[in-house]
């Protein structure tokens, strides 16, 4: 995993101008026994490969006044893509989807009978996930109310998120 950032500034009397980029590079490769158990049942190899980049833009006052203020928006986006195949093993071919089928038979004579000839069964699966989303917010901020070193602060923040799922599976 790779992260990186950049951040600009502008600074004036009144106010600081800030703009802030990001980005998150991620390749990974999990390799997992998914029953846990010393049997040959299933197993799972995920690769994951993901790209983000964010932005914000943020202005706030720098004055030494009694009202401080901010306001700024954010946005990012994200892109995930994840090979996640399932093979079912020996053990969970004859133990889970063969008895199942055998027991479906017995259940029903009329059914067909159906033999994996197989001894490994893969089940591939490919999600692919993008993200994005943007927000607004704005934050203000009264000292000395009142009295001396007595504050009240208010804020509001706006989100929208999106999210998509793309799921591709087969079995021969």
């Amino acid at each position: 995993m790779t992260n990186s950032g950049l951040v600009l500034e502008y600074k004036h009397e009144k106010f600081l101008l800030t703009a802030t980029t990001g980005h998150q590079f991620l390749n990974d490769c999990m390799r997992m026994d998914q029953d846990y158990t010393s049997d040959a049942i299933f197993t799972l190899t995920q690769k994951q490969r993901q790209q983000s980049v964010s932005q914000e833009v943020a202005i706030k006052s720098v004055q030494a006044k009694n009202y401080q203020w901010s306001f700024g928006t954010f946005g990012f986006y994200q892109d995930l893509k994840t090979n996640a195949p399932v093979t079912f093993r020996p053990d969970g071919v004859s133990s889970i989807l063969q008895a199942l089928f055998d027991r479906i038979h017995q259940n029903n004579p009329a059914a067909p009978i159906i033999t994996i000839q197989d001894q490994e069964l893969p089940i591939p699966g490919v999600f692919k996930t993008p993200n994005a989303g943007i927000a607004l917010f704005h934050q203000s901020t009264y000292n000395n109310l009142f009295v001396k070193g007595l504050s009240v602060t208010a804020g509001l923040r706006l989100d929208s998120e999106k999210n998509w799922l793309d799921y591709n599976t087969s079995m021969i």
